[in-house]
């Protein structure tokens, strides 16, 4: 079902808390197993938050709110009223419309006494032949206990009536097929789906986790026939799908990948995890778990401590930056959960590259492998550590130690590294003309992707560039390559970003005393794709060995095509020259007639 929302719903917000001076970044916060008890705590928790998210993490906006279940302890009506409480002041504080809250009940949002007032007692004799599969209680040679059905569904009355009601304006679902509801978001082209994976548990069966199949039937079955065919797609439920405490049928993950879902979000186990589900070679989900929000000690896993995740979704790259933010102590404060990555070295956050449309256009790539954040990585298809069939295994992240001796003046098979990192500089501020990089981005991933030799390279993005991101860029990433796409002014330099968001001139000398710090630091190839960018790229290749520049203002299109042609022959391994004609040659394929602007320099000998 697709929830429809009144208006009057959002009487509670308070606009005036509304966060200010935000960006274009999307902002999920995603909490799980809250357990929440009394309306002290609640104040407690969301005060601690706050300040995390606003002291610590600095948070400029939020976008989404997601609960993953077990939002109270032992769904009483007075845990629910803690409950709204904690959400009323997040909505209040961040203006969250009801459409960007996704919430799902876990095993704990289910009342145990109403579940057992639905079972009543049938003496032997009067017992039905054969008993109802899955819907007694076996009490021995005296009878059993027989489930009435409806009774049984009102164990998720309170957590209806009491929490989902006061912010959707409509009870959950009392029907099972019925219990997978779209939260569409046209603004963000993002669709969540919640779906209940607590329908069979109760007091005597705690379980008996799955998704009801005719749930997942009827939330597709509107997907296809609505408008969602690029929107990233998010299913959310309570219980793991690869422990312990799995579901026991996991294949509602295949359909989920075949209709285009790219992220799984759940909670349970009390742990942040990140798992991959592969359905073939090209479809799969992420599986993103949250830790414990708020659970008592006794209950929490021995070494992990109270933790919550923030995802920050760049809608122009496609990148997805996964944060876990952990507390040790019960009332203490929050502060980064360094986990992810080299055993050695760890980090609070793992990226994941997905395939996004943004608010005004299409973006798509091909999801990737978690890395820790500014660290190189061998971008992987997410499904690489994978086997084909469905199974489910813990993401692994795979760090590169090094990126191999700085390049002579040839780039053959010899004198290159094992891998080679292109860093992608993209730079088109709010004041200039609309450039499609987004698509160049793609085509230049997609390219490298079905390439010969795709196990050589290693794409790394860098959007709405600052002069402090270029220099960062280059320091983090050690890149062979360099491909800037923007604009360039001639004699005036390159146009990056300010912190507004509007253009600022980077000069030609400021251009080439940077890259001559990287010379003899690994760098050996420099694409600058933007128009009258010959001069800075005679300027560079003083320093560096080969360097493309644009002597004209040259098309959105041939840009495209030339830096699609210079990476699809890098990726067969050809050399850089060569690379360099290819992309010429692809430009006047395309039947552009500026395939003589692309312009490629070389370092003078006696520069080495």
């Amino acid at each position: 079902m697709e929830l429809g929302f009144d208006d009057t719903i959002l009487k509670y917000f308070d606009t005036e808390l509304y966060m200010s001076n935000a960006d274009n970044q999307i902002r999920i916060l995603h909490l799980s197993d809250i357990h929440l008890g009394t309306s002290a705590q609640a104040q407690r928790y969301f005060t601690q938050l706050a300040s995390d998210l606003t002291l610590n993490i600095r948070l400029k906006q939020l976008n989404y709110l997601v609960i993953s279940g077990d939002i109270t302890n032992r769904s009483t009506q007075e845990e629910y009223e803690a409950a709204f409480e904690l959400v009323d002041k997040l909505v209040k504080r961040y203006g969250l419309a009801p459409n960007r809250i996704i919430i799902v009940p876990g095993n704990h949002d289910l009342n145990w006494e109403l579940s057992e007032t639905a079972y009543t007692f049938v003496p032997k004799g009067r017992l039905p032949n054969p008993l109802p599969k899955g819907k007694y209680i076996d009490a021995g040679s005296a009878g059993a206990l027989i489930c009435n059905e409806d009774e049984y569904k009102k164990r998720f009355e309170y957590f209806s009536d009491r929490f989902y009601k006061r912010i959707y304006n409509q009870p959950y679902p009392q029907e099972y097929d019925q219990q997978g509801i779209l939260h569409p978001c046209l603004e963000d082209k993002i669709l969540f789906v919640a779906f209940n994976s607590c329908w069979e548990i109760d007091h005597e069966y705690r379980d008996r986790s799955s998704i009801h199949p005719n749930a997942i039937a009827n939330a597709l079955d509107q997907i296809l026939t609505g408008n969602y065919d690029d929107w990233l797609k998010i299913a959310v439920w309570h219980h793991p799908v690869n422990s312990s405490e799995s579901m026991k049928n996991v294949a509602f993950l295949e359909q989920l990948a075949v209709n285009g879902f790219q992220l799984g979000i759940h909670g349970h186990i009390h742990e942040a995890k990140d798992e991959n589900f592969q359905y073939d070679t090209g479809r799969g989900l992420r599986i993103i778990a949250a830790g414990t929000f708020g659970t008592p000690a006794k209950e929490q896993v021995t070494g992990i401590p109270l933790q919550y995740n923030l995802l920050t979704l760049a809608p122009e790259s496609g990148m997805l930056t996964v944060e876990t933010r952990k507390k040790e102590k019960i009332d203490g404060a929050w502060s980064a959960d360094a986990r992810w990555g080299d055993k050695n070295n760890p980090v609070p956050r793992y990226t994941i590259e997905l395939r996004y449309g943004s608010k005004t256009g299409n973006y798509s790539s091909q999801l990737k492998a978690s890395t820790p954040d500014n660290r190189p990585n061998p971008q992987q298809s997410i499904f690489g550590n994978t086997q084909v069939g469905g199974n489910i295994t813990v993401g692994h992240i795979t760090q590169i130690s090094g990126s191999g001796t700085p390049s002579q003046a040839t780039n053959s098979p010899e004198n290159l590294p094992s891998k080679r990192t292109i860093l992608m500089l993209a730079s088109s501020p709010v004041n200039t003309a609309r450039l499609r990089l987004d698509l160049e981005a793609r085509e230049i991933n997609e390219g490298l992707r079905r390439a010969q030799q795709r196990e050589q390279f290693i794409l790394e993005q860098k959007w709405a560039v600052r002069p402090d991101d270029l220099r960062r860029a280059l320091l983090d990433f050690n890149p062979q390559i360099v491909h800037f796409c923007g604009h360039g002014v001639g004699q005036q330099g390159l146009v990056l970003d300010n912190d507004a968001g509007e253009m600022q001139f980077v000069s030609t000398n400021a251009l080439a005393s940077l890259f001559k710090l990287f010379a003899n630091r690994g760098v050996e190839c420099i694409v600058l794709n933007a128009c009258y960018a010959e001069v800075q790229a005679e300027a560079i290749s003083q320093h560096i060995n080969y360097v493309v520049g644009m002597s004209d203002e040259i098309k959105d299109n041939a840009a495209i095509k030339f830096a699609v042609g210079f990476y699809d022959a890098l990726g067969a391994g050809w050399s850089y020259e060569d690379a360099y004609e290819m992309g010429c040659s692809a430009i006047a394929l395309e039947g552009i007639s500026q395939e003589l602007i692309p312009v490629l320099k070389k370092r003078p000998i006696n520069n080495s």
